[in-house]
């Protein structure tokens, strides 16, 4: 299913990217999942970031053709 995510809280406390730079992530990234609790582990697996909480909505129950 198609998921669109928005409103993402990142785990970036007191933190900077690689290159000593403000870190700057997405707050709303469409994805494709099998089942709904795996958004948070995809979208810290894309940017490297856990994320404290999210709003979805799905876009669409078939996969991305």
């Amino acid at each position: 299913m198609i998921i669109i995510t928005t409103k993402i809280e990142w785990d970036t406390t007191d933190e900077e990217a690689p290159d000593g730079h403000q870190v700057d992530l997405p707050q709303e990234v469409e994805l494709e999942v099998d089942h709904e609790d795996e958004i948070a582990d995809k979208l810290s697996a894309a940017y490297g970031w856990c994320v404290y909480g999210l709003n979805y909505e799905i876009k669409n129950e078939e996969a991305m053709r």
